[in-house]
């Protein structure tokens, strides 16, 4: 970044005054202040005052051109999936593209009007498939709004690819799940409802779950195996055995779950009609 052009100016001075030849050249002491010495339409003052400007002059050319060379790094980029989740996320709610530079963008960056926070991008056959999300007072994911929200995205989206990219755009609501396990207590510290003795507002089997299908990135790959794992971190667990476990979204039908899945919409919920607190068995070994 530029530095001040006084900045610049006055660091030429202190060199000048702190020089031991100068000093003896103009006889001058060591410590002197080039103010006290020189007038502000002496030679040496005006001749400074030029290098300056010309340093500074020089610094903000660099400047800019680290810009410039930002600018077109970013608009000449390959269109790829990492790049068309960065575009997603930059998607403006009620903003207009201008097209410039041969490439269309938004006259302001305005962080407030970016409604789309979770995004992911992946090819299925020859069609990439982008599934996008916001997120809800609750800091939850959900669905952009149809057709308010969602068909000015899918024209942004639509103005911004390349030519010839075949484009399927996904924000659902989340999939639901239903998940069955018998877990197997410590029952010194949990009860057969899954509480703890200590405390029975927690219910840490169920913490565990929730935890676990939160904490997946957007688009992540559910693991039964993962999630059995960390129910058996849980206080109080002994053994959890898993039984068995089912997604599905939209009007389609539950599907069986029985090593990975990748949600539809990006993301789950557990299915509140087939809640943990009915799906899950307590037995003491």
């Amino acid at each position: 970044m530029a530095r001040e052009l006084t900045i610049i100016n006055q660091e030429l001075r202190t060199n000048f005054m702190a020089n031991a030849t100068i000093q003896a050249h103009y006889d001058l002491a060591p410590g002197a202040v080039f103010e006290d010495e020189f007038s502000i339409v002496s030679f040496e003052a005006i001749l400074f005052y030029i290098i300056a400007v010309s340093i500074w002059t020089l610094e903000k050319i660099f400047d800019d051109h680290k810009t410039w060379m930002a600018v077109k790094e970013f608009e000449l980029k390959p269109w790829n999936l990492p790049s068309l989740v960065a575009n997603a996320k930059k998607f403006q709610l009620g903003d207009d593209l201008v097209y410039q530079d041969d490439a269309y963008k938004y006259a302001t960056i305005d962080e407030e009007l970016q409604i789309v926070k979770l995004a992911s991008a992946s090819e299925v056959g020859n069609i990439v498939v982008l599934k996008v999300a916001k997120l809800n007072g609750s800091g939850e994911p959900e669905q952009l709004s149809d057709p308010s929200e969602l068909t000015p995205f899918v024209t942004y989206i639509k103005l911004l690819k390349p030519p010839g990219v075949k484009l399927s755009i996904v924000s659902r609501p989340a999939d639901l799940l239903k998940i069955y396990y018998r877990v197997y207590i410590n029952p010194l510290v949990m009860n057969d409802s899954g509480e703890l003795l200590s405390d029975t507002s927690v219910k840490p089997v169920e913490d565990a779950i929730n935890a676990y299908c939160k904490g997946l990135n957007f688009n992540g790959v559910f693991s039964v195996t993962e999630l059995t794992d960390k129910i058996q971190q849980a206080t109080g667990v002994s053994n959890p055995v898993f039984e068995s476990a089912a997604s599905k979204y939209g009007l389609t039908p539950y599907a069986a779950i029985n090593d990975y899945f990748t949600p539809n919409a990006g993301y789950f919920q557990i299915d509140e009609d087939f809640p943990l607190s009915a799906t899950i068995t307590y037995l003491v070994p």
